[in-house]
């Protein structure tokens, strides 16, 4: 999957893109205005049949929710969850994806909230 998919799939979300704008993007960046999300590639895993490698293939993506106040990151948090599990019902679906975990941490040199989501996606 490229990022471009995931990208369409954040950056056209009316929940998300009214709490970023525009401001979503693929790691690394230093995007310096809050709040923002961002996205990053961490594994690429083929899936094997009794046939070989078969065309599926799934990959782990991490979502960071970032943002100067906890309430806006976790309503960007609700948001990217409810736009990741319309991708599992959507009839124009870019992929599949399953929430696989949740990581909260609080940055007090920055002052800022960081929930990055985990993600299985296959496509």
């Amino acid at each position: 999957m490229s990022a471009s998919k995931l990208q369409t799939v954040l950056a056209n979300n009316a929940a998300i893109t009214a709490i970023v704008g525009q401001r979503v993007k693929l790691a690394p960046t230093k995007e310096p205005v809050y709040p923002h999300l961002v996205y990053e590639f961490q594994s690429d895993e083929p899936i094997v049949d009794l046939q070989g490698i078969a065309s599926l293939t799934v990959q782990e993506w991490d979502v960071l929710c970032v943002s100067d106040t906890f309430t806006q990151m976790d309503a960007l948090k609700t948001a990217v969850l409810n736009a990741m599990n319309a991708q599992n019902t959507d009839s124009n679906k870019e992929f599949y994806s399953t929430w696989l975990q949740s990581d909260y941490d609080y940055d007090q040199e920055k002052e800022i909230h960081i929930q990055t989501l985990t993600f299985k996606i296959s496509y």
